[in-house]
Parts: C-alpha cells; structure tokens; sequence
C-alpha cells in the first residue's frame, strides 16, 4: 500500500487521518486457499442432478398427456 501524504500545515488532517489508515490497513492479513474438490464428488452430484431432472421431466409430461386427454374444446355452433 502506498499512502500519498503532504508536508503542508493546511493537508494537516488529510495526512493525519492517511497516516492512521495506513497504520490499520498494514495489520490486515489474508490467507489465501484453493478450492479443490476431487473430480469424482462433481460426478457424482451432476448424475444425481441430471436423474432428478429426468424424473421430474417424467412426471411433468405425464401430467400434460392426463390432462390433454380430460380436456374437450368446446365447439361453437
């Protein structure tokens, strides 16, 4: 981090309150980690997704066949 600060009596404040940033933001520490999952934990989860899917497509297009063959249109005469 760089802090831009000023030797003029009027940046007075502005460098102060930089100077007490800085002095914060020097104690800010980060751990970075990977995210790693093993190949056969998205295998997995993706065929268990997909026979969901499958069975509730399933089940869907028996609902739309049950009600095509209890709806009549009614003719106009």
């Amino acid at each position: 981090m760089i802090a831009a600060i000023s030797p003029a009596a009027a940046s007075f404040e502005d460098t102060h309150n930089t100077l007490k940033y800085a002095n914060r933001a020097k104690n800010i520490k980060t751990n970075a980690s990977r995210n790693v999952l093993e190949v056969s934990n998205h295998v997995a989860k993706y065929g268990q997704i997909i026979s969901t899917l499958r069975n509730e497509n399933d089940t869907l297009r028996r609902q739309l066949q049950e009600q095509s063959k209890t709806y009549k249109p009614e003719i106009p005469s």
